[in-house]
């Protein structure tokens, strides 16, 4: 291990405030895809409310009432026929 040259050296680079390092190019770039993310995903959560309520998997209030067309089942495919 070296030894400092001179004691007083030594005691002025200790003294000495360190500087904050400055914002970089790499930390504004997390910031701006961090603050995409977010957007996006405030964005996502505004299209999911045009789809109902929050369980959006749960279908049991949307079903579709139809009735039937096919009364004697003639008119149904032959391979479809049991």
């Amino acid at each position: 291990m070296s030894q400092p040259a001179s004691p007083n050296l030594a005691s002025r680079q200790a003294a000495r405030p360190v500087q904050k390092q400055r914002l970089n190019v790499y930390t504004m770039m997390l910031v701006i895809s961090f603050l995409a993310l977010v957007t996006a995903c405030v964005l996502l959560l505004v299209e999911l409310g045009d789809y109902g309520p929050y369980p959006w998997w749960n279908t049991q209030s949307g079903r579709v009432t139809t009735t039937s067309q096919l009364l004697d089942g003639s008119s149904i495919a032959p391979w479809m026929r049991a």
